[in-house]
């Protein structure tokens, strides 16, 4: 009797069920769900941004420019890399040697900037010239490109026990003649001062044509010392962006 029982109780609740969309929804659903552990998951979202980051990371760029002055010649190398976000090391390496003498001078540049706002950042420096004691610097900088034009300055101070300050402005106008020409027209003007005033200036002039992403044309390094001594030199570029 009591088997009985038990046999109808479950065909009627087998037949309900295969009557009743509900009850077959709620079935699958339950079985559907996973269990998972929140520090599990924690590390998952982490892992999976971090990868998704590092997919999206900047690559190094920079360029390489040999200018051919009458009387001595500069390659000049710069090199930025990301290593963080919103953060960039940049280095920087001017090499001069000169016709007569024989003579080469450098000057190296490498800097860690940090972006604090929409192409304003932040960075500290460290300036070098062979037999010249190093020289720590901080400051701020700012990047914008408005079409054709592209805006670069800076301002910075020496770390030094009696300070000095220096300023670079990078001005670029490349408008384009056709699929794969370009004209370029650059002005790069660092300057430092002091307490007494200007000790220096050097203004670098270009203006040529980009053809394929090579910039080619002529070019005037002008050296104006805080007397007002101006040593010009004239020649031409050969500029490869990376």
């Amino acid at each position: 009797m009591e088997e009985t029982k038990k046999h109808g109780l479950l065909t009627t609740m087998r037949d309900w069920y295969s009557t009743h969309k509900t009850a077959r929804a709620v079935s699958k659903a339950i079985a559907g769900v996973t269990f998972v552990d929140p520090a599990s998951a924690a590390l998952d979202a982490l892992v999976g941004t971090q990868t998704v980051a590092t997919a999206q990371a900047k690559p190094a760029s920079g360029c390489v420019e040999l200018m051919a002055g009458h009387e001595s010649a500069t390659l000049d190398t710069k090199l930025f890399v990301p290593v963080a976000p919103d953060t960039t090391l940049f280095t920087r390496s001017r090499i001069t040697p000169d016709y007569e003498t024989g003579k080469v001078g450098s000057f190296h540049i490498a800097s860690l900037a940090y972006d604090v706002f929409k192409g304003i950042e932040v960075f500290g420096e460290l300036d070098a010239i062979p037999g010249v004691e190093l020289d720590p610097r901080a400051g701020v900088q700012y990047f914008t490109k408005l079409g054709d034009v592209s805006l670069f300055g800076l301002a910075s101070v020496g770390l030094k026990e009696t300070p000095d300050g220096s300023a670079l402005l990078n001005v670029r106008y490349s408008p384009a003649v056709s699929d794969t020409v370009r004209l370029v027209f650059g002005a790069e003007i660092p300057a430092g001062f002091d307490k007494s005033g200007i000790t220096f200036a050097e203004p670098r002039l270009r203006a040529g044509v980009d053809i394929d992403g090579y910039h080619i044309g002529f070019a005037a390094d002008l050296n104006v010392t805080g007397s007002g001594d101006l040593t010009p030199r004239y020649g031409g570029f050969v500029m490869k962006p990376f």
